[in-house]
């Protein structure tokens, strides 16, 4: 038995004598400390998938794009064509930005909207209403 495995067994486990083969160890485990563990474990890949959120990307098969589940952090691969829309726009917004301005991560659903929203065209907050239509306040100050 490794060294690596002695310490994991003895953190873990305690050693047992069988009485009737003498010749073989038995080590009997506390679930406790495993179970809490496991909780602990899952617990952080819980919180690692909801902070991801729901987003896409592209899967490591051609013609195929995998959506994110931030409920259980698996990801699902939909064939290109049976993608939902926001998905394959997701996924060319995700090869532009690593294509021109490098960033190479998978970033999370969060920062795609800022990305999203430094995109967007600026929306004049009062359009003023004459009579020759609507006039934005960058043409009220020309005239």
């Amino acid at each position: 038995m490794s060294p690596a495995v002695a310490r994991a067994k003895s953190s873990y486990c305690t050693r047992s004598y069988d009485r009737k083969q003498k010749d073989e160890n038995i080590y009997v485990c506390d679930t406790s400390k495993t179970s809490k563990r496991v909780d602990e474990q899952t617990e952080r890949r819980a919180d690692r998938a909801s902070k991801l959120g729901l987003i896409a990307r592209w899967s490591y098969e051609f013609g195929f794009i995998s959506i994110h589940d931030p409920t259980t952090g698996e990801w699902h691969d939909l064939p290109t064509k049976d993608a939902p829309a926001w998905a394959k726009r997701e996924v060319f917004k995700r090869k532009e930005l690593k294509k021109h301005r490098g960033i190479h991560r998978t970033l999370t659903a969060s920062e795609m909207e800022e990305v999203w929203e430094e995109e967007q065209a600026p929306m004049w907050e009062q359009p003023a209403v004459t009579d020759k239509g609507i006039v934005y306040e960058d043409y009220l100050d020309a005239e």
